[in-house]
């Protein structure tokens, strides 16, 4: 009985094991495509963003806002918006105060920092559908079967991982304008002085931000509304948890 115990034991352990090396296998491969992706991000960023922005049809309507390797000394938190947003948004900068419940507001200076992380803008390629109807493209993967370029920029890293390292060099970015990624059920807020519909402004991840606040920050993905339709410039942030 013993024998076959300690058999049957051994059995079990033969699929426990493969799973195991398996991991190591997988994070060894990631490391490794992670190591490469940081390289091309410090040479080839520019160049990067070029070939992504070279893809779009028509005006951009949408950035993705990424962080570069550059560090300030200086912390701030705020995000000066793009130019090809609508006016009155376009050139104003959003404040974040990473205390208390993260207050937000407008001030007149401009950076693209959040912490002492800064970072660089890529405007979100937008195309034109067979219907005739234009959409912003947001595939990392639909960037790279659409340009050369960055097939090439790329090309040190396995075709089938190159998706996934533009993930990596994108890191925890930030969405500006176009369209939004809700995590829990959509939660237009109204704006508190007209009653009005709010417009999409920002989205970004509470990973970027200290754990200074009420809340468990680091769970939560955050958003930002604004709203000018008859009162000054107005914006509201709304919350969700992962």
């Amino acid at each position: 009985m013993a024998i076959w115990g300690k058999t049957l034991l051994s059995l079990l352990s033969l699929p426990l094991l493969w799973l195991f090396l398996w991991a190591i296998k997988v994070y060894i491969e990631w490391h490794k495509i992670k190591k490469m992706a940081d390289v091309i991000k410090e040479h080839s960023l520019d160049d990067i963003i070029t070939a992504i922005e070279s893809i779009g049809e028509t005006t951009s309507t949408a950035s993705l806002l990424i962080p570069i390797a550059q560090k300030s000394r200086e912390l701030k938190y705020m995000i000066t918006l793009p130019d090809h947003l609508e006016a009155p948004w376009s050139g104003k900068t959003i404040q974040f105060t990473p205390s208390g419940n993260l207050n937000v507001s407008m001030v007149d200076q401009q950076g693209l920092q959040i912490g002492n992380t800064v970072f660089q803008e890529i405007r979100i390629p937008r195309i034109t559908l067979r219907s005739g109807r234009q959409q912003n493209m947001w595939s990392t993967a639909r960037y790279i079967k659409n340009s050369d370029t960055l097939r090439n920029l790329l090309s040190p890293i396995n075709p089938q991982k190159q998706s996934d390292a533009l993930g990596h060099i994108f890191g925890a970015s930030i969405e500006v304008g176009g369209g939004l990624h809700w995590i829990q059920n959509a939660e237009y807020p109204k704006c508190d002085q007209c009653r009005g519909k709010m417009k999409f402004l920002i989205q970004t991840e509470g990973i970027l931000f200290p754990k200074s606040v009420d809340f468990n920050i680091h769970e939560s993905t955050i958003y930002i509304f604004g709203c000018a339709k008859k009162h000054d410039p107005y914006i509201q942030k709304v919350i969700q948890f992962s």
